[in-house]
């Protein structure tokens, strides 16, 4: 039987769908969000003992803070006679550099030179030997154009030089070691005392300062006592190297 003669006799009946059936629409997910789970009792005890830890360091580092703060005071003492110490270190040093009878070729490398707006060590600029106890010479023929500049610098550093100018050669004449060039030496070593003296001041006066921020009133009273006893100290000591330095220099030559 033909396949279109079934087709045609057969009957069927047609439903109608509505239209929204044969549209799309995008897909969307909806995902809740997770839940936290709570901590277990594990970690809860495991962040109390972190806690007390955190606590327990924080409470030392105070301890030690305030500790450290309050020995602080008692050290202020010692801090004064160690920077004491030092300045009369550096008085011994400058004294004997006063009162050398040698010639000293350190004095005269360490002049500063100004030329072209900067500033030059002696011995950078000429070649410095000791011709005889009193008397140096400075060539400079590697830097002939800083004689001049030179000359003006050892006149500025001391007035009563002999200095004299030999063409690209600087003659020093020291003065001779007579009675009164020793007595202008112990004159005028008394103004390196009277620095160190302003040293010694301003180092107590420094302290003292700290002490009254620092300390209790009883503590502040007994320490202020201490560092200007050490003043007073390093004052006598200073005094005596200055005598004995005079008296040396007085002597005679023999």
């Amino acid at each position: 039987m033909p396949y279109s003669h079934t087709l045609s006799n057969a009957s069927c009946s047609w439903l109608p769908i509505p239209y929204r059936y044969f549209t799309t629409s995008p897909i969307v997910l909806k995902i809740s969000p997770k839940k936290k789970k709570g901590k277990g009792i594990y970690d809860q005890e495991k962040e109390k003992i972190k806690k007390l830890d955190e606590d327990e360091d924080g409470s030392d580092e105070v301890e030690e803070k305030n500790k450290r703060s309050n020995n602080e005071p008692e050290e202020i003492p010692t801090q004064v006679r160690i920077e004491m110490k030092r300045m009369k270190d550096i008085l011994d040093d400058q004294l004997s550099r006063h009162f050398s009878l040698q010639t000293n070729l350190h004095d005269f490398e360490e002049i500063n030179v100004n030329m072209d707006n900067k500033k030059y060590k002696m011995n950078h600029l000429g070649r410095i030997t000791v011709k005889n106890p009193q008397a140096i010479m400075i060539n400079f023929t590697d830097n002939p154009g800083a004689v001049k500049h030179a000359m003006k610098a050892l006149m500025d550093k001391n007035p009563e030089l002999g200095a004299e100018q030999d063409g690209i050669v600087i003659h020093i004449n020291l003065p001779r070691l007579t009675r009164e060039y020793r007595e202008n030496l112990a004159k005028n070593a008394v103004k390196i005392f009277n620095e160190y003296k302003i040293k010694l001041d301003k180092v107590y006066t420094e302290f003292a300062k700290k002490n009254q921020r620092t300390a209790s009133k009883d503590l502040s009273r007994k320490i202020s006592e201490e560092i200007l006893k050490c003043k007073k100290q390093f004052e006598e000591e200073g005094k005596k190297m200055l005598a004995e330095r005079q008296k040396e220099i007085m002597k005679e030559i023999h």
